[in-house]
């Protein structure tokens, strides 16, 4: 098999992870990279870290527009740590966050981009800096995170945060059929 001739060699950070444990990084114009299961086990890599990524053009299909690439080879540059979002994002994100979770319930990070910073394209300079706060925070237990998917997806379509894990549960209306 032949590599194609159009690699390039890019910085990005890595912002999604699928039940398959493929993973997506982010550029900072909002486009994305596909990082097949492989590379990410290989590499270490989790949401949030910054990487130097090897890629070629992504399979020409219906996604290639918003994942234009596909790495073959990942290195992990460095974690994210609290310093790092601090630099970015204004002082006092995380309680903004908190504060509107708890007021307006459960929201993306592209509801909080606009609600906090009035911003309405991923592409955004606060985008990265807020997913991976998100993830943090969700790691570290401040927040509760549920991910939607489309039937015979491996990838969440929507990933929704939250103050309070019984904000994303469906209420006694709403609730679930019997399945059994």
């Amino acid at each position: 098999m032949q590599r194609s001739t159009d690699e390039l060699q890019i910085q990005a950070t890595m912002t999604d992870l699928t039940m398959s444990q493929c993973g997506f990084a982010t550029l900072p114009d909002g486009k994305q990279i596909f990082l097949p299961s492989s590379v990410v086990r290989a590499s270490g890599a989790n949401i949030g870290d910054t990487l130097t990524c090897k890629v070629v053009p992504n399979y020409d299909d219906r996604r290639s527009d918003s994942v234009p690439w596909r790495a073959f080879y990942v290195q992990k540059i460095r974690e994210p740590g609290a310093a790092d979002m601090a630099a970015v994002l204004p002082e006092g994100t995380e309680a903004d966050i908190l504060q509107n979770l708890r007021e307006e319930g459960p929201a993306t990070v592209g509801q909080l981009l606009f609600d906090l910073f009035d911003e309405q394209e991923p592409a955004g300079e606060n985008y990265p800096a807020l997913a991976n706060l998100l993830h943090q925070m969700f790691r570290e237990g401040k927040v509760a995170k549920a991910q939607i998917f489309k039937p015979g997806s491996a990838r969440a379509r929507y990933t929704f945060f939250s103050a309070d894990v019984n904000d994303l549960l469906p209420t006694e209306e709403a609730a679930l059929p019997d399945m059994s």
